[in-house]
Formats: C-alpha cells, structure tokens, sequence
C-alpha cells in the first residue's frame, strides 16, 4: 500500500504544488484497514487529482493509466448504509451489498464481542 500511496509523489501528480503528504498519509491509513476488495484504492488519488484540478483550473494528464484507475462510475446509487457501514462490490458481477467499517468493528473485535451490552430501562 505504501507504494501504490507515494505514487502521489511521482509524474503527473508532481507538477501540482498541492503538499501531497496529508493525501498520502490517509490513503496508507485507509488502506491498511480495508482489503483491496473493498476497491478503495483509487480514492485518495481521486481526491489528490481533484484538488489539482480545482487549484490550478487544469487536469493531471493521464494518471488514471499510470495510477490503474478507471473512471468513477455510478456505484450504490439503490442502496443505502448506515452509519457503521459501507457500500460495496459483493462479487466481481457488479451486485453491491453494505459491509461493516472495519473502524466501527475494531473496538468489538479486540474484546470479541458483537457490541455494546444493552442497556434496559
């Protein structure tokens, strides 16, 4: 993962003048928590090229093949997640389903619990 992050270091992300390390940091986070599967590796470069773009009113040229990145297409549109949940891939068919944030899971994971014991009234 690191590797895949500090390609915002490199050609075209270099040319623009937008400190890269806080993208960088993140998109390291993110992706040590998340598996590959959960297809959030073009995020932060996403995010990265956009803020190039909006500062400096152009495009990096061609990062999305140097990067492996496809454009962003529609994704979730008919479902809806809660708040300790995401929306993604089920299978490689394009059928989507919503998983459980890994961050929302961790504190139950480490105890080996399945959540907070409930509280009666």
């Amino acid at each position: 993962m690191w590797s895949r992050c500090n390609l915002l270091k490199e050609v075209p992300f270099s040319s623009c003048d937008i400190d890269p390390e806080p993208y960088i940091s993140a998109c390291i986070d993110t992706l040590c928590s998340y598996s590959d599967l959960d297809h959030l590796r073009c995020q932060f470069l996403e995010a990265y090229a956009r803020a190039c773009s909006l500062k400096r009113d152009t495009t990096l040229e061609d990062w999305r093949s140097k990067a492996d990145c496809s454009p962003p297409g529609a994704f979730c549109q008919d479902r809806t997640c809660s708040d300790h949940e995401f929306c993604g891939e089920k299978t490689a068919g394009g059928e989507t389903r919503c998983f459980c944030r890994v961050l929302f899971a961790s504190k139950y994971r480490k105890i080996n619990s399945l959540g907070t014991t409930a509280v009666t009234t």
